[in-house]
């Protein structure tokens, strides 16, 4: 089962987007400001870029 979601931008531009059921969850955390009880995969990546671009400054 997959969910669309709707993207908008500062100028009303849409973009819809299908995402999985992990995914809605993940998103619903977010927004909510709750943590998964273990990091998820893009938490990692987030991470990973963060420190990356962190040292490039």
């Amino acid at each position: 089962m997959h969910t669309e979601i709707a993207l908008e931008n500062d100028i009303d531009n849409l973009v819809s987007i299908y995402v999985g059921y992990m995914e809605v969850l993940s998103i619903n955390q977010a927004f909510n400001n709750q943590m998964a009880s273990r990091p998820l995969t893009h938490d990692l990546l987030i991470n990973i870029l963060q420190r990356t671009l962190y040292h490039r400054r």
